[in-house]
């Protein structure tokens, strides 16, 4: 959750670069060891990828921005109710 806060901070400032290094962890294989849960990187990565697209908006990379947005959307439709923010819904 460092991250992802870190990362929302970088991206207000304009510091796009860092932010998407720090979000990069949305596609990190962190072992799930609470089974039946998700994956601690679904859980996880899921809120990073609102704030990925709007990196790629940024830097005026459409194509990427909506990968981005369809992933979300995948992901989030497979984690229980209540699990996504709501801040992260607006996506």
């Amino acid at each position: 959750m460092n991250r992802l806060a870190a990362g929302r901070w970088l991206l207000a400032a304009g510091d796009t670069a860092q932010a998407a290094r720090l979000l990069a962890v949305y596609n990190v294989d962190l072992p799930g060891t609470l089974h039946p849960l998700p994956a601690a990187s679904v859980v996880l990565g899921v809120h990073m990828l609102p704030e990925l697209a709007r990196i790629e908006e940024a830097h005026e990379h459409a194509e990427r921005a909506q990968r981005y947005r369809t992933l979300f959307r995948e992901r989030a439709d497979l984690l229980p109710a209540g699990t996504i923010a709501s801040a992260s819904r607006r996506e």
